[in-house]
């Protein structure tokens, strides 16, 4: 597991929600990646202040074909690996209630054979200003994704 977490990245938001979303991530990330390869995981806040949490894997990537209907409730892209890896085909649908709970999206890039890159991104007015938050001193507890990344 490879992480870049900006220090300034605070969501303000459902912190078992956000959580649930990110686990849900890089579950996914590993469950189609090959034994040994690396997930990244980023977390950073752009000029504007939104913050995008993404995780990245080298794994078996996505049909384009496919790509539109990922994140619809049961959808499996190939039933017959749900015997292998398990799962329900619920946890990118959770994702995108997650974001949407949160006025926030949810993307996908990937390529066969390449990996896929999902991230998350929350509005600014979710992003706790480290300069007047109280929770910004150097007792602050993690953030979801620097939870999960332990």
């Amino acid at each position: 597991l490879d992480q870049r977490l900006d220090a300034d990245a605070q969501p303000r938001g459902d912190r078992r929600q956000l959580t649930s979303a990110v686990s849900n991530l890089l579950d996914n990330a590993v469950k189609y990646s090959d034994a040994g390869s690396t997930v990244e995981v980023a977390a950073r806040l752009d000029d504007g202040g939104v913050l995008s949490v993404s995780v990245a894997d080298r794994g078996i990537g996505i049909p384009a074909r496919d790509l539109e209907r990922i994140f619809e409730r049961f959808y499996r892209v190939d039933q017959g690996r749900s015997r292998d890896t398990g799962g329900t085909g619920l946890g990118l649908d959770i994702v995108r209630h997650v974001a949407a709970n949160h006025e926030g999206t949810v993307e996908v890039e990937s390529r066969l054979g390449v990996g896929s890159t999902f991230s998350l991104h929350l509005p600014a007015h979710l992003v706790a200003d480290p300069t007047t938050s109280p929770t910004a001193s150097p007792t602050t507890t993690d953030t979801p994704a620097q939870e999960l990344a332990r």
